[in-house]
């Protein structure tokens, strides 16, 4: 655990250092005076569109997990999604993000089957951005260095799906990294096969959502850049915002800091938007979705706790 928290100190002090150095050289006054000019109006637009991607969110892992736990609510998943996002912010390593399993198991849904769910979802939100970053990047790179981005892309995906779907990839996760804990993620193949054979339509959907979840953080982020006097249209936010988010999984900094918001002003610079506008615009999606999933988060958890502390005192000694 020692190590864990020392990385993620090293990783949010990277993350602030590539941070602080962007707005030094964008100019702290004028950052200042921007964020000054933030018409607050607008948070009665972002916080209930935010409610709402998280909303789909959660509307999203219960078709995923339908078959599985069929009395698991969407209520319930929007609060498992708050809560592990806030962890990703504030917990060390990859805890936060991987505690959604943990939740998948208070639903009933075995350690394999979660796990395999999990990787589901992860892999169509990060398929639907794969596909807006290559329309992206088209423009930036020659068509030759497209096909060598298209083929190096292709390629990783296919030794994902080698890894998965085939019995001699799960064989070697599960002799060679697995090992000992294999017997706990039984089920994880076989819900694969499942979703491939007789679930493509919860597939789809899942799909689907990613999608309109991406647009709605799409229209955020063009009222932002609208509050700081930049007029863009929807689709090339969505395109750009894509490519930056891809940026930003580098595994440099805590959540992207720092390198999301310096991708984001090169991307949108090469498109004529002044570094000052595409900084301010990101920096208040950092500070507004932070206070937002935190604050949120924390509520949440806090409700969820009184509500099993009355059910544990109601039973009496």
């Amino acid at each position: 655990m020692v190590n864990k928290t020392a990385f993620f100190a090293i990783k949010l002090i990277i993350g602030v250092s590539i941070l602080a150095a962007l707005l030094s050289f964008i100019g702290w006054g004028t950052i200042t005076e921007n964020l000054k000019a933030f018409d607050i109006r607008s948070l009665l637009f972002i916080i209930p569109v935010s409610l709402f991607i998280d909303a789909i969110s959660g509307l999203s892992l219960k078709i995923m997990t339908a078959k599985v736990a069929p009395k698991s609510t969407i209520f319930g998943f929007f609060r498992y999604t708050l809560i592990t996002q806030a962890l990703s912010i504030t917990v060390p390593g990859r805890i936060g993000e991987l505690s959604m399993v943990y939740f998948y198991t208070k639903e009933k849904i075995p350690l394999g089957k979660g796990t395999a769910i999990f990787l589901l979802d992860k892999g169509m939100n990060l398929g639907f951005l794969c596909i807006l970053g290559l329309m992206g990047l088209l423009p930036f790179v020659g068509s030759r260095d497209f096909l060598k981005i298209f083929g190096l892309l292709a390629a990783g995906g296919i030794i994902v799906l080698f890894f998965f779907f085939s019995t001699k990839g799960r064989d070697f996760l599960k002799n060679r990294l697995l090992k000992k804990y294999s017997a706990n993620f039984q089920g994880f193949g076989n819900t694969l096969r499942s979703f491939l054979r007789g679930q493509k339509d919860a597939l789809a959907l899942d799909f689907l959502l990613t999608a309109v979840r991406w647009i709605l953080s799409a229209f955020i982020l063009q009222r932002l850049f609208s509050s700081f006097g930049a007029a863009l249209p929807m689709a090339t936010i969505l395109i750009t915002n894509s490519i930056v988010f891809l940026v930003s999984l580098v595994p440099l900094t805590i959540q992207g800091i720092g390198v999301r918001e310096t991708a984001a002003v090169v991307l949108f610079g090469f498109q004529g938007v002044p570094t000052a506008v595409t900084a301010s615009a990101y920096i208040s999606y950092l500070i507004i979705m932070t206070i937002y999933t935190v604050g949120l988060a924390t509520v949440l958890a806090k409700g969820s706790l009184f509500k099993n502390a009355d059910k544990n005192n109601s039973h009496g000694p």
